[in-house]
């Protein structure tokens, strides 16, 4: 979770460090925002930085913003705003 070393190396620890994820996260929002942090992680190298932001939108629910980290915030920001 956050602030832990993403210790996967294949497919199988990635499918099990996101069904960890699942279970553990104690609503949706949480687990959006695990999933933002761990993504631009897996995503990024030293030369680049990768941001990630997640918008969930439901019928008759209010949306449900994650983000990676205070930039891809301010860009899910300004894009729904």
């Amino acid at each position: 979770m956050p602030g832990e070393e993403f210790a996967v190396e294949t497919f199988g620890d990635v499918a099990r460090y996101l069904q960890d994820l699942v279970l553990d996260s104690p609503d949706v929002g949480q687990f959006l925002e695990d999933l933002a942090v761990f993504s631009a992680s897996r995503l990024s190298s030293p030369a680049h930085e990768v941001f990630c932001g997640i918008t969930l939108i439901r019928r008759k629910k209010a949306s449900t913003v994650a983000s990676g980290n205070p930039c891809a915030r301010l860009m899910n920001e300004t894009e729904n705003s």
